[in-house]
């Protein structure tokens, strides 16, 4: 379950799940979010906006159990692109090892990390194009 410091909200826009997130981020918040709500993940595109967000502590094991918690939920529901939005450089790191974690394990969607919302709805709606991981810093 997530903690009760993060607040998220949610919104549909134009079949792009987007979810806004505040408070203090830790690992397992984010794939707890994908179990409990899985009823909102009928889109095939996501926008976590993590602009709101202070990180816990992250490590590169709790990355790779928060993709693997995320895995099944995101395959059932066929989720096929994740944008993280992030404002510093220390949510950008741990987004592009997510990133780069979900090209390795062979994750069913491809994740991407963002600094700008408008670039990251426009990856998330193209069908096809840029699927890199990586972004510029």
């Amino acid at each position: 379950m997530p903690d009760r410091d993060l607040q998220i909200e949610t919104s549909l826009q134009d079949g792009v799940l987007i979810i806004r997130a505040s408070g203090t981020l830790k690992q397992g918040d984010m794939p707890a979010y994908f179990m409990e709500n899985s009823s909102l993940f009928t889109d095939k595109a996501v926008i976590w906006d993590l602009r709101g967000c202070e990180l816990g502590t992250f490590t590169y094991e709790d990355s790779k159990r928060n993709l693997y918690a995320m895995y099944t939920r995101v395959k059932m529901e066929g989720v096929t692109r994740i944008a993280l939005v992030c404002s510093d450089a220390a949510q950008f790191g741990v987004s592009r090892m997510l990133a780069t974690l979900s090209t390795v394990r062979d994750f069913p969607a491809m994740v991407r990390a963002f600094r700008d919302m408008a670039e990251a709805d426009a990856w998330v709606r193209s069908q096809g194009g840029d699927d890199s991981p990586y972004d510029t810093f």
